[in-house]
């Protein structure tokens, strides 16, 4: 696997059993390094939620996951179940810590969006990456927003999956939080350091847009408004 392929889909899906994945997550110099900063991430996240999963979380997922295996458990795929049980708190946490939309969308870009915009790849991600992710959040995106996606992958929200991706445009790199389940009443600006941001309502959900100046999310609404809808197909 190359080393710019390893770092995509550490960033897009750091839990991934992809054979090929875990045995360059084994390899030294400098794969062994970006897995370490991705883990180091996680775990900082996880210590920030403080949340426990429900008690009997970890023996479903574990009935679930040994249905099939022997009872012999590889240290790489030990580590990999307790990363996800971590996303799984931090999931819950997403949902019950935040006073208010506005306050979760500055503490998950203050989390992970200029590391997610520095992993973000210099070539588009795959049609059928995206359609896939997109799929999982119940909506499809269109030819003309999907050529200017650089990254994707699911993430929390307060309402449910979402999907946190990073976009090219003529002035830089917009990052986009798509809420598929979120409602909101007023369109509306809000303050990151650094930073412009706009909350847009959608057909289905809304999304947070943030870039370098207002002029940018401007520009890249109608593009965001017209190029995420519901997946028709998934909806029957």
């Amino acid at each position: 696997m190359k080393f710019s392929d390893f770092k995509h889909l550490l960033g897009a899906d750091p839990y991934s059993q992809d054979p090929e994945f875990l045995r360059a997550r084994n390899q030294l110099g400098e794969f062994a390094e970006a897995a370490r900063e991705a883990d180091d991430f996680e775990r900082h996240l996880l210590a920030a939620a403080a949340v426990s999963p429900p008690e009997s979380l970890h023996d479903d997922i574990m009935r679930t996951k040994f249905r099939s295996r022997s009872l012999a458990l590889p240290i790489a795929m030990a580590a990999s179940l307790f990363l996800a049980l971590g996303a799984l708190a931090i999931m819950s946490w997403n949902q019950q810590r935040f006073a208010s939309l506005d306050e979760y969308i500055i503490s998950h870009y203050s989390h992970d969006g200029q590391r997610v915009e520095r992993v973000a790849a210099n070539t588009p991600v795959s049609l059928q990456e995206i359609e896939a992710i997109m799929a999982s959040v119940g909506a499809t995106s269109d030819p003309s927003l999907a050529r200017k996606i650089r990254f994707l992958k699911n993430c929390p929200t307060p309402d449910g999956k979402g999907v946190h991706m990073v976009l090219v445009t003529e002035s830089g790199p917009v990052t986009v939080i798509y809420m598929p389940n979120t409602t909101i009443e007023e369109e509306h600006g809000l303050t990151l350091e650094g930073k412009h941001a706009w909350l847009v309502a959608l057909d289905q959900g809304a999304a947070a847009l943030i870039g370098d100046s207002d002029e940018q999310l401007q520009q890249l609404q109608p593009s965001i408004r017209q190029g995420i809808a519901r997946n028709e197909t998934l909806a029957l």
